[in-house]
């Protein structure tokens, strides 16, 4: 068994210091593989220290693959708990997810008002440059969501709209 292996292994024990001790050393030396378990330590494990080091090993990431690893995890039902985190994660990682604004637009649109306004921040901190027929799509429905909202994230979808206006200049 590899290391990454036996780090994996060692995320599913019951003793709380091994898991810690995993997570360490799958900050140094972890890849973006690790994401799927890592978020399945979020979910079944009840320790908050836990639960805490393997949001700011999120939070830490910097491997431009994890993202869309990321995307597919906070896209998945079961993960619906933990999807303001790992949306968040996208834009702490400080991570580009440029490539990724129709995946934001989706989820902000879809989502509660908190997600909704993580997705906000990760598309405030996109870089660009923009596909410019993604860009018009991701406009027109921001704009019609935006105006056909009732779930009082009015506010926070006219912000992301005016977001991408800015990003059209």
């Amino acid at each position: 068994m590899n290391n990454f292996d036996e780090q994996i292994k060692n995320l599913s024990s019951k003793n709380d210091i091994e898991v810690l001790d995993a997570i360490e050393k799958l900050r140094i030396n972890g890849n973006e593989n690790a994401i799927p378990f890592l978020i399945e330590l979020l979910k079944n494990n009840k320790s908050e220290e836990v639960k805490n080091d393997v949001a700011n090993l999120l939070f830490e990431l910097k491997n431009e693959k994890a993202l869309p690893i990321l995307i597919k995890e906070f896209n998945k039902p079961e993960n619906l708990e933990y999807q303001r985190l790992l949306v968040s994660a996208c834009w702490e990682s400080g991570l580009d997810c440029t490539p990724y604004l129709f995946h934001f637009i989706e989820l902000a649109i879809k989502s509660d008002y908190m997600v909704c306004l993580e997705c906000l921040t990760v598309i405030e901190n996109l870089k660009g440059p923009f596909n410019p027929e993604i860009l018009d799509k991701t406009i027109s429905l921001m704009r019609i969501a935006a105006d056909n909202n009732e779930d009082g994230k009015f506010e926070l979808l006219h912000c992301i709209w005016e977001v991408l206006v800015d990003f059209k200049e």
